[in-house]
C-alpha cells in the first residue's frame, strides 16, 4: 500500500461527519471539512420518524406556591368563627344552639382532613412536613377544644352564664382572631411574629381570669354542685384557650425556622 492511498484514506476519515446537537433542529450530523451533510437526508422515510429530538428543558428545584396557605388560612378563620359562636351562646344559651358549634367544629376537622391529604400527595412543601402537620393538629385542638367547653352547658343544664365564664370567652375570640390573623400572613411571613406575641399575651391574662374564676367559687356562697359545674367550665375555657397558645408557637417555630 503506497503512501498516496494511505494518505487518501485518512483524508476520508476526517471528511466524515461529527454529531452536532441543536435545541432548534433537533439532532443534525454531517459537518465536516468538506461541508455539511444531513444524515437525516440520507435516511429512509421509516426511519427518520425514529430519531429523537433534543430539546432544552427548563428544571424547577424550588417549592411553588401551593395550596397549604389557603388552607391554614381558612383553619384559622374557621377558629376565629367558633370563638365568636361560643362566645354568643355564653352570652345567650338559648339563642345559639350546640348544634351550631358542632358544625364549625366539623368544618375543622374537613379541613385537617384536606391538609394532611394535600401533605401526602405533594413532593414539596413550603415547610417542613412535620411542621405542617403540626400547625394543622394544633389550628383543629382550638376548634375542638371550643366545642367541648360550649358542650359542658348543655351537659350541665346552663341556663345562666357567670360573669367570669364571659370574660374567658371574650379573651378566647381575641386569642383565635389573633391566630387567623397570623395563618393569613404565614405566606410571606411577615407580620406573623407580632401576632403571635399578642397570642402569647392573652394566654398569660387568661391564666389570670380562669384563677379569679375558680377563687371566686370558694369565696361566694356557691352550692357543691355549682362548684363542680363552674369549674369543669372555667377549666375547659382555659384548655382552649391553652390550645391557641400552642397553636402560636408551633407557627413561631416555623417562622424562625424557615426565616
Amino acid at each position: 500500500m503506497t503512501a498516496r492511498s494511505t494518505g487518501r484514506r485518512r483524508s476520508r476519515r476526517r471528511r466524515t461527519a461529527r454529531v452536532v446537537v441543536s435545541s432548534s433542529s433537533g439532532v443534525r450530523v454531517g459537518q465536516g471539512t468538506a461541508g455539511t451533510v444531513s444524515r437525516r437526508a440520507r435516511l429512509p422515510v421509516a426511519h427518520r420518524q425514529n430519531l429523537v429530538t433534543v430539546r432544552r428543558v427548563k428544571l424547577r428545584i424550588t417549592p411553588r406556591a401551593s395550596g397549604f396557605f389557603p388552607l391554614f388560612c381558612e383553619a384559622g378563620d374557621n377558629a376565629a368563627a367558633t370563638a365568636r359562636l361560643v362566645e354568643r351562646r355564653f352570652a345567650d344559651v338559648a339563642s345559639v344552639a350546640q348544634r351550631e358549634v358542632k358544625q364549625l367544629e366539623n368544618v375543622g376537622d374537613e379541613t385537617t382532613r384536606r391538609i394532611i391529604e394535600l401533605l401526602n400527595t405533594q413532593y414539596l412543601t413550603p415547610f417542613d412536613r412535620e411542621d405542617i402537620l403540626a400547625l394543622a393538629s394544633a389550628l383543629d385542638d382550638v376548634v375542638d377544644n371550643l366545642e367541648e367547653a360550649s358542650d359542658l352547658l348543655a351537659l350541665y343544664h346552663v341556663t345562666s352564664v357567670r360573669p367570669r365564664a364571659l370574660e374567658q370567652c371574650g379573651i378566647l375570640v381575641q386569642a383565635c382572631e389573633g391566630l387567623a390573623a397570623a395563618t393569613a400572613c404565614l405566606a410571606t411571613r411577615s407580620g406573623v411574629q407580632r401576632h403571635i406575641n399578642a397570642v402569647r399575651d392573652l394566654e398569660d391574662v387568661g391564666d389570670a381570669a380562669v384563677r379569679a374564676a375558680i377563687a371566686g367559687l370558694f369565696e361566694e356562697d356557691v352550692e357543691t354542685r355549682d362548684l363542680i359545674r363552674w369549674k369543669d367550665i372555667h377549666e375547659a375555657l382555659e384548655e382552649a384557650l391553652d390550645a391557641a397558645d400552642r397553636a402560636a408557637n408551633v407557627m413561631g417555630n416555623i417562622v424562625v425556622k424557615n426565616a
